[in-house]
């Protein structure tokens, strides 16, 4: 017999097992889409103020869970080019992007961070002006982002 292989007829002395489960599933937001509305009157020359913020009701409804699952939550949409964080997404002014605050700090893009499942956390959407970018002016109009907003055991 050559170094390294088993012959045959050589009884197994290792023996693997488990459990495959699923999770519970959960789901975000009662109605489907989060919305979040900054309003009619977003004053221009007050977002770069961080003034305007938002609650993000996040209304987490999980099954019951009998494992001691992990609950992980994260986000993940089209960063804006300005933010070093990566916790704000871009809309359609590029000076112009929804940071999203978990528990009062930036929530960056991409990272899972483990909640309670009674307990969500506190989320907020802030508007956030580049005035650092040479085009830096926002314009009149309406504005608007999209992110994926997604909670997971692990």
């Amino acid at each position: 017999m050559v170094a390294g292989t088993v012959a045959a007829d050589e009884p197994s002395n290792l023996e693997f097992k488990g459990t495959l489960v699923e999770p519970p599933p959960c789901t975000l937001g009662s109605e489907g889409v989060i919305k979040v509305d900054f309003g009619p009157r977003v004053g221009i020359k007050k977002v770069a103020s961080g003034l305007y913020r938002q609650s993000v009701d996040i209304h987490l409804e999980c099954d019951e869970n009998t494992q001691p699952w992990q609950l992980l939550l994260s986000w993940r949409g089209t960063p804006a080019g300005f933010d070093p964080l990566k916790a704000t997404v871009a809309t359609e002014q590029s000076a112009l992007g929804v940071r999203l605050e978990l528990n009062g700090q930036p929530f960056p893009l991409e990272q899972k961070v483990e909640i309670a499942r009674d307990t969500p956390p506190k989320l907020e959407a802030v508007l956030v002006h580049d005035i650092q970018s040479v085009e830096s002016a926002l314009e009149t109009g309406e504005f608007s982002a999209r992110a994926t907003l997604r909670a997971e055991y692990q």
